[in-house]
């Protein structure tokens, strides 16, 4: 019998544990996508009850409420679409069009929503899973643009096989005018994020040309953004072998002592705690002992002679 695949869409939603068991058989395309989301399952430790559908599957793509994001406003003439599915059972959408060179050299074409559109929060989530039906092995992205930025956040992919592309929101990486943001940049704040568009761009491996992309459904990893806890104490700082003072990383002598951060023979070692003791100076105001680090009397605040 032929592959129902609007059943096989709604159980993109359900839980792990029933998924291998609720598929046809017959239905081959739709094992394949879904095998690659149980890969996921396994590789990253992600659960389908920690999900939740935005677009495609058991919900509408709304397909009215996108709109084009073309580089037209640059003197170009690529041009983008989503529109349902060609086969309607299966509730997915394609992305197709045609990426041309505006007169800047580089094109663009996307497709974009408000994110207000969506079924729930998109602060709710911590990434997004994309299912794709079909690709033509170009590179395509999804990007976030927060309220009255002038950049966006984008994650790029190749779209050369049918599955599952994770797309974790602390991967998203800061654009400003089609190229990378100058760091540090802002960081990605999901609480101003206003839309999200799919797109594809010339100079990024794409020769110019019609371009498609076969859509199942969209769906977002429940959970907060894992901030980035930076390099662990011992990282930051570095104690000096001859007087065990504790030193800035960005520093390469002692700031106590003046001994090499890379000092490390015993007698070099010796030497540098010998010399830490006799060049401290003394206070011509109050006789205080200052390390030779210091510019002011640690006592009484009187400034070292010169």
């Amino acid at each position: 019998s032929s592959c129902p695949l609007r059943s096989c869409a709604r159980k993109l939603s359900m839980p792990h544990s029933k998924r291998r068991h609720s598929v046809p058989a017959a239905c081959a395309l739709c094992c394949l996508v879904l095998g690659a989301a149980d890969f996921l399952t396994t590789r990253w430790g992600l659960t389908s009850t920690g999900t939740a559908p935005l677009l495609g599957g058991p919900v509408s793509w709304r397909l009215s409420q996108w709109s084009q994001n073309t580089d037209v406003i640059q003197g170009g003439s690529s041009t983008a679409n989503l529109r349902g599915s060609t086969d309607n059972a299966n509730n997915g959408a394609d992305f197709f069009g045609s990426l041309e060179a505006s007169e800047v050299g580089a094109g663009w074409a996307g497709v974009t929503l408000k994110t207000a559109g969506l079924p729930q929060p998109i602060t709710d989530f911590k990434a997004l899973s994309l299912f794709v039906e079909k690709g033509d092995g170009r590179q395509y992205s999804v990007s976030l643009r927060a309220l009255g930025s002038m950049g966006s956040f984008k994650f790029r992919f190749k779209a050369d096989k049918p599955g599952v592309y994770e797309m974790p929101f602390k991967s998203f990486e800061p654009i400003l005018r089609g190229r990378p943001a100058p760091q540090p940049a802002p960081a990605l704040n999901m609480a101003r994020v206003e839309s999200i568009t799919i797109e594809i761009e010339s100079g990024q491996g794409n020769e110019k040309g019609p371009f498609e992309l076969s859509l199942l459904a969209m769906e977002g990893i429940l959970g907060k953004i894992e901030k980035d806890k930076g390099p662990p104490p011992r990282e930051t700082r570095w104690v000096c072998r001859g007087c065990d003072t504790m030193n800035n990383v960005e520093l390469k002598t002692c700031m106590r002592c003046g001994a090499n951060r890379e000092v490390e023979r015993v007698e070099v070692v010796e030497k540098a705690r010998a010399e830490a003791r006799t060049k401290k100076w003394s206070c011509p105001g109050c006789g205080g002992q200052n390390f030779p680090a210091v510019g002011e009397c640690q006592k009484c605040g009187g400034l070292r002679p010169l």
